[in-house]
């Protein structure tokens, strides 16, 4: 065998195979095993470091996060976006195929029924699905819409364009009027 200097038998031990490092030197990528060990998990940290990372609380309150499902349609029925979809594209205002597909996702993402659609896009109109579930989001109602703001229905200026929020602040003042008197 050749005389090598220690960093070309390194090299050539390298190219050979896996040989195990020689006791007391810093190991190079051929002393290295060929497979990485699997990773731990959280667990395996949290118990091997001492720590308290909260997994289980985490768990939990994963689990008891309520889930919005979806109902699956019927056979022979339309799911929800669909149905919205051909109410949207039936209405006089002319919407096109991708417009009429956007709004009706969104009214899927902001109603849970037919039947909340129908009031929510009667009292908003069918381009104001946003309108709609920021109204939700306050704890109106479809029928809260009839209150009347500049003495006009909240609906109707929600229907010309009106901003969401200033509707919103009408509404709450309204309220609070009835509760104090005139």
């Amino acid at each position: 065998m050749p005389d090598f200097t220690p960093e070309e038998q390194a090299l050539f031990n390298y190219l050979r195979s896996h040989t195990p490092a020689p006791s007391g030197s810093v190991p190079t990528p051929a002393n290295l095993p060929r497979r990485r060990p699997a990773a731990r998990t959280a667990a395996e940290v949290e118990r091997a470091e001492g720590l308290n990372l909260n997994l289980d609380r985490h768990r939990a309150s994963r689990a008891l996060r309520p889930r919005r499902v979806t109902p699956r349609p019927r056979p022979g029925t339309q799911s929800l976006p669909v149905w919205i979809f051909n109410r949207i594209k039936e209405s006089p205002a002319g919407y096109g195929r991708e417009t009429a597909w956007t709004l009706a996702q969104a009214w899927a993402r902001t109603v849970a029924d037919r039947e909340e659609f129908t009031g929510w896009s009667w009292a908003v109109g069918m381009s104001r699905p946003d309108a709609a579930a920021e109204l939700k989001d306050h704890g109106f109602t479809p029928d809260a819409l009839q209150t009347l703001i500049q003495d006009k229905p909240a609906r109707s200026l929600l229907r010309t364009g009106y901003d969401v929020q200033l509707v919103i602040y009408g509404l709450y003042r309204a309220a609070a009027r009835r509760q104090t008197g005139p």
